[in-house]
Protein backbone atom coordinates (compact mmCIF):
# COMPACT_ATOMS: atom_id res chain seq x y z
CA UNK A 1 0.00 0.00 0.00
CA UNK A 2 1.49 3.38 -0.92
CA UNK A 3 2.14 5.90 1.83
CA UNK A 4 -0.15 8.91 2.08
CA UNK A 5 -0.38 12.08 4.18
CA UNK A 6 1.07 11.84 7.67
CA UNK A 7 2.64 8.45 6.93
CA UNK A 8 4.73 9.96 4.16
CA UNK A 9 5.80 12.87 6.37
CA UNK A 10 6.79 10.44 9.13
CA UNK A 11 8.86 8.18 6.87
CA UNK A 12 10.60 11.13 5.18
CA UNK A 13 11.47 12.50 8.64
CA UNK A 14 13.35 9.35 9.69
CA UNK A 15 17.07 9.99 9.63
CA UNK A 16 19.87 7.48 9.28
CA UNK A 17 20.68 6.14 12.73
CA UNK A 18 17.19 6.83 14.18
CA UNK A 19 15.83 3.92 16.17
CA UNK A 20 12.20 3.09 15.42
CA UNK A 21 9.94 0.17 16.21
CA UNK A 22 6.80 -1.14 14.59
CA UNK A 23 4.21 -3.78 15.30
CA UNK A 24 2.55 -5.63 12.44
CA UNK A 25 -0.46 -7.92 12.49
CA UNK A 26 -2.54 -9.50 9.80
CA UNK A 27 -6.17 -8.41 9.92
CA UNK A 28 -8.68 -11.17 10.28
CA UNK A 29 -11.97 -11.20 8.44
CA UNK A 30 -13.56 -7.78 9.04
CA UNK A 31 -17.01 -9.02 8.03
CA UNK A 32 -16.86 -11.72 10.72
CA UNK A 33 -15.80 -9.09 13.27
CA UNK A 34 -18.85 -6.98 12.30
CA UNK A 35 -20.99 -10.11 12.64
CA UNK A 36 -19.79 -10.53 16.25
CA UNK A 37 -20.66 -6.89 17.00
CA UNK A 38 -24.08 -7.31 15.39
CA UNK A 39 -24.65 -10.31 17.68
CA UNK A 40 -23.58 -8.33 20.76
CA UNK A 41 -25.78 -5.36 19.84
CA UNK A 42 -28.79 -7.57 19.12
CA UNK A 43 -28.41 -9.41 22.43
CA UNK A 44 -27.94 -6.11 24.28
CA UNK A 45 -31.18 -4.75 22.82
CA UNK A 46 -33.03 -7.86 24.05
CA UNK A 47 -31.45 -7.97 27.53
CA UNK A 48 -32.98 -6.22 30.50
CA UNK A 49 -31.09 -6.00 33.80
CA UNK A 50 -32.78 -7.68 36.76
CA UNK A 51 -34.01 -5.65 39.67
CA UNK A 52 -31.66 -5.89 42.67
CA UNK A 53 -32.01 -5.19 46.37
CA UNK A 54 -29.99 -2.41 47.94
CA UNK A 55 -30.10 -0.83 51.38
CA UNK A 56 -33.82 -1.17 52.17
CA UNK A 57 -34.77 -0.55 48.53
CA UNK A 58 -35.03 -2.25 45.17
CA UNK A 59 -33.67 -0.79 41.95
CA UNK A 60 -32.83 -1.76 38.39
CA UNK A 61 -29.24 -1.00 37.36
CA UNK A 62 -28.68 1.08 34.23
CA UNK A 63 -27.73 -0.78 31.04
CA UNK A 64 -24.24 -0.20 29.68
CA UNK A 65 -23.07 -1.71 26.37
CA UNK A 66 -19.36 -1.77 27.25
CA UNK A 67 -19.99 -3.55 30.56
CA UNK A 68 -22.37 -5.94 28.80
CA UNK A 69 -19.75 -6.74 26.13
CA UNK A 70 -17.13 -7.42 28.78
CA UNK A 71 -19.44 -9.72 30.74
CA UNK A 72 -20.34 -11.69 27.62
CA UNK A 73 -16.64 -11.94 26.74
CA UNK A 74 -15.83 -13.31 30.19
CA UNK A 75 -18.73 -15.77 30.13
CA UNK A 76 -17.50 -16.95 26.71
CA UNK A 77 -14.21 -17.87 28.39
CA UNK A 78 -12.04 -15.09 26.99
CA UNK A 79 -10.63 -13.55 30.17
CA UNK A 80 -7.64 -13.21 32.47
CA UNK A 81 -7.71 -13.70 36.23
CA UNK A 82 -5.71 -11.21 38.27
CA UNK A 83 -4.87 -12.07 41.84
CA UNK A 84 -4.59 -9.40 44.51
CA UNK A 85 -2.19 -9.50 47.42
CA UNK A 86 -5.19 -9.87 49.74
CA UNK A 87 -6.16 -13.13 48.00
CA UNK A 88 -8.99 -11.64 45.97
CA UNK A 89 -9.45 -12.49 42.31
CA UNK A 90 -10.47 -10.02 39.62
CA UNK A 91 -11.68 -11.37 36.28
CA UNK A 92 -11.03 -9.11 33.30
CA UNK A 93 -12.20 -9.55 29.70
CA UNK A 94 -9.36 -10.01 27.20
CA UNK A 95 -9.03 -7.82 24.13
CA UNK A 96 -10.60 -9.05 20.91
CA UNK A 97 -8.49 -6.77 18.72
CA UNK A 98 -7.01 -8.11 15.51
CA UNK A 99 -3.53 -7.91 16.99
CA UNK A 100 -4.54 -9.97 20.04
CA UNK A 101 -6.60 -12.81 18.50
CA UNK A 102 -6.14 -14.87 15.35
CA UNK A 103 -8.88 -15.96 12.94
CA UNK A 104 -9.35 -19.51 14.31
CA UNK A 105 -9.39 -18.26 17.92
CA UNK A 106 -11.95 -15.61 16.97
CA UNK A 107 -14.21 -18.24 15.31
CA UNK A 108 -14.16 -20.32 18.51
CA UNK A 109 -14.83 -17.17 20.54
CA UNK A 110 -17.78 -16.25 18.28
CA UNK A 111 -19.27 -19.71 18.78
CA UNK A 112 -18.82 -19.49 22.56
CA UNK A 113 -20.43 -16.02 22.50
CA UNK A 114 -23.50 -17.43 20.71
CA UNK A 115 -23.72 -20.20 23.33
CA UNK A 116 -23.61 -17.65 26.19
CA UNK A 117 -26.25 -15.46 24.58
CA UNK A 118 -28.54 -18.42 23.92
CA UNK A 119 -28.20 -19.55 27.54
CA UNK A 120 -28.59 -16.19 29.28
CA UNK A 121 -30.50 -13.83 26.97
CA UNK A 122 -32.12 -15.37 23.89
CA UNK A 123 -33.13 -18.64 25.55
CA UNK A 124 -36.16 -19.07 23.28
CA UNK A 125 -33.98 -18.90 20.14
CA UNK A 126 -32.15 -21.73 18.40
CA UNK A 127 -28.65 -21.30 17.01
CA UNK A 128 -30.20 -21.23 13.53
CA UNK A 129 -32.56 -18.43 14.64
CA UNK A 130 -29.60 -16.38 15.86
CA UNK A 131 -27.62 -17.00 12.65
CA UNK A 132 -30.61 -15.96 10.53
CA UNK A 133 -31.24 -12.76 12.52
CA UNK A 134 -27.59 -11.72 12.50
CA UNK A 135 -27.19 -12.44 8.77
CA UNK A 136 -30.32 -10.36 8.12
CA UNK A 137 -28.95 -7.50 10.25
CA UNK A 138 -25.65 -7.62 8.37
CA UNK A 139 -27.57 -7.33 5.11
CA UNK A 140 -28.68 -3.85 6.21
CA UNK A 141 -25.15 -2.68 7.06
Amino acid sequence: MPLEGESTDYVIGIKEGDVISAEFSQMRNGKFFRKWWALINYAYEHWEPQEVEGNDSRFTPEKNLETFRKHITVLAGHYDAHYGINGSVRIEARSISWAKMGESEFKAFYSATVDVILKHILSDYSRQDVDMVIDELLGFL
